[in-house]
């Protein structure tokens, strides 16, 4: 198996046959369930350290041009000036369980890709998080979940969130207004 095929371990399997068996199952059916998402679904461990990828990731990961890499067994952003903010975002993620949403990739020639930084619940002794889920946009897309979750903390309208969405995806204000059948001031 190579790095990017790693099996999902949950970061909750402990000792005994039991436990570590619900463990094993769990994680062969939590694996098994990202691999049916349109979009690149990393988790990963303390440091970045890759726990499971499905197949949209691995691709990711592969890519030259992606925005992510695997290093030592750790995911990284590509670009030096990006990694510094997938730590940070990380570390408040793992620390304090704080969500996150980090433009990646971004140069003159593209707008670059949404990242999510969402930590996983079940959080061990109240330490933190004992894992953080990494949410690439869907395939062929650089705006979705991260939109999502980022009008979700503002508390958007499902009627704000199109908006958004569509200013995403870069069509005008006149453009929404006309195809939403409202006056330009109401966008």
């Amino acid at each position: 198996m190579s790095q990017t095929q790693m099996a999902f371990v949950p970061a909750h399997a402990g000792s005994g046959n039991t436990t570590e068996a619900r463990g094993a199952e769990l994680g062969a059916v939590l694996g098994g369930a990202l691999e049916h998402v349109g979009r690149g679904m990393l988790v990963v461990g303390r440091h970045g350290r890759l726990l499971h990828a499905n197949r949209a990731a691995r691709a990711e990961l592969e890519r030259d041009a992606g925005v992510l890499t695997l290093a030592g067994g750790l995911v990284q952003a590509r670009l030096a000036r990006d990694r510094a903010g997938l730590e940070l975002a990380l570390a408040a993620a793992f620390d304090r369980g704080l969500r996150r949403l980090l433009l990646l990739g971004r140069d003159e020639a593209r707008g670059g890709v949404e990242l999510a930084v969402l930590p996983l619940t079940g959080a061990i002794d109240g330490g933190g998080a004992p894992a953080v889920l990494l949410s690439l946009p869907r395939i062929g897309r650089q705006h979705d979940l991260a939109l999502l979750a980022l009008a979700r903390l503002h508390g958007l309208t499902e009627a704000e969130t199109q908006v958004l969405q569509a200013l995403a995806a870069g069509d005008s204000v006149q453009e929404i207004a006309r195809c939403k059948a409202v006056a330009v001031c109401t966008v």
